[in-house]
C-alpha cells in the first residue's frame, strides 16, 4: 500500500474521494482507481499518453488492474483451503509482497532519488510482477479444479 500510495501522490492531484476509510485490499485498489478515473483537471490522456503525467497516471491504473485481479484470485483462493493451506498460502502471499515492493524498489531506485519518470517506471514494475503472481495463484485454482 505504501507504493500505491506514493505513486498516486506523485503521479495525480488529489481527486474528491476519499479512500482512507475503505479497509481491504481489494477495496482499497477498486477505490484507488475510482479516485484516479475521477480525475478531470486534468484528465490524463489515456490512450495518446502524450505527457509523463498522462503515462503516470494511465500506468498507475494499469497496476491498480492488475492488484484488483490478483485480490480477487486470492480471494477464490483463499476460500478453497483449510486452515493450515490457507496460512501457508498467506504467508507465501506476504512474503511475495514483500520481495514485489523490494526488487521494483532495487530496479528503480527510490522515488526522491530519480525524476518525473520513477511513477511509470515503478508501476509497470509492479503491475507485471502482479500479474505474473496471478497467474501463479490461478494455476493453483487450476489445480484444485482437476481433484
Amino acid at each position: 500500500m505504501i507504493f500505491t500510495a506514493l505513486v498516486l501522490a506523485a503521479a495525480a492531484p488529489s481527486v474528491p474521494l476519499d479512500c482512507s476509510a475503505v479497509s481491504g485490499a481489494l477495496a482499497q485498489d477498486k477505490c484507488q482507481l475510482a479516485q484516479s478515473m475521477a480525475m478531470k483537471d486534468p484528465a490524463p490522456d489515456c490512450a495518446g499518453q502524450g505527457t509523463q503525467f498522462d503515462m503516470n497516471v494511465c500506468s498507475y491504473r494499469d497496476y491498480l488492474r492488475a492488484d484488483i485481479a490478483l485480490n480477487e484470485t486470492w480471494q477464490q483462493l483463499s476460500k478453497g483451503r483449510d486452515a493450515a493451506g490457507l496460512a501457508l498460502h498467506r504467508d507465501a502471499q506476504r512474503k511475495w509482497l514483500a520481495y514485489r515492493d523490494a526488487q521494483c524498489l532495487a530496479e528503480n531506485g527510490r522515488r526522491e532519488d530519480s525524476g518525473t519518470i520513477w511513477p511509470l517506471l515503478q508501476n509497470t514494475c509492479l503491475e507485471g510482477m502482479t500479474k505474473n503472481r496471478t497467474q501463479e495463484l490461478r494455476a493453483y485454482l487450476e489445480e484444485d479444479a482437476k481433484r
